[in-house]
Formats: C-alpha cells, sequence, structure tokens
C-alpha cells in the first residue's frame, strides 16, 4: 500500500472535506518514514493510532467485535488475532 499527496487530496474531497494540497503533501513529507514519497502502512498506523497504542490494546478493542452475541466464542483464535496485530505493526 502506498498513499501520496494526490490519493490523499482526493481521498479528502470524495468525503466533502477540502484539505489544501499543500497540507498533504506536508502530511506525507512529515509522515513519510522511508523519504519515498509514499505513506506506507506503518506510516498510516502512526497517524491514525494513538500513541499509546499497543498489540494488547488493538486486540482488547477488537475482541469487543468480534463475538456476534453474548457468551459465544471470538471468530478468530488469539493466535492469529496476535499474528494479524503483529504483520499490520511491521
Amino acid at each position: 500500500m502506498q498513499i501520496d499527496t494526490l490519493d490523499l487530496v482526493v481521498f479528502f474531497r470524495d468525503n466533502h472535506l477540502v484539505v489544501s494540497e499543500a497540507d498533504c503533501y506536508m502530511l506525507v513529507k512529515q509522515m513519510d518514514s522511508n523519504n519515498d514519497g509514499y505513506l506506507n502502512l506503518a506510516d498510516m498506523m502512526r497517524i491514525l493510532c494513538p500513541r499509546s497504542y499497543t498489540t494488547s490494546t488493538n486486540i482488547n478493542a477488537a475482541r469487543k467485535y468480534s463475538h456476534y452475541a453474548e457468551n459465544t466464542q471470538p471468530n478468530l483464535p488469539h493466535s492469529i488475532e496476535l499474528g494479524v496485530v503483529q504483520v499490520l505493526q511491521r
């Protein structure tokens, strides 16, 4: 996944928000971890997740929504949830 300045501008306009190209450029420039002009998944996670974000808080938050009804088992085993979160954090 790679997101550039134009992708951000289009996303905001598609969602009825006017954000200047200059502001989008500054966001990409500031958050681009490898200076390739694109935001990758790790960059986006840093933008969107609070500083208090941890694997365990993410799993606990996701677990709230993984039940179809009370007193049922989660859809995914804990080990798979943890694996997915670890991949997303790379």
